[in-house]
């Protein structure tokens, strides 16, 4: 995966999904590790993901202190349909 370069990849890790943006990278789910060889290689796999989200941050040499969130959805009021 290509972070920061793309809106359409994604990986899971066990129950742990990696989803790539071009503005944003959401790592959400669980990952259960055990004391195993399938955890092992799972966790080296989260550990190559996040070694590439750290080597691309670190490149940046303009980063903000904190990004923006992006807009924020309009508040629209609706009447109750069951009112």
């Amino acid at each position: 995966m290509n972070v920061f370069q793309d809106d359409a990849a994604a990986a899971t890790i066990g129950g742990l999904s990696i989803e790539n943006g071009t503005d944003t990278v959401k790592i959400f789910g669980e990952l259960i590790v055990r004391k195993d060889k399938v955890s092992q290689r799972q966790v080296e796999i989260l550990e190559q993901h996040v070694q590439a989200l750290t080597a691309f941050l670190k490149a940046q040499s303009d980063l903000p202190e904190e990004a923006a969130k992006g807009p924020v959805a309009p508040v629209e009021i609706v009447a109750n349909p069951f009112g």
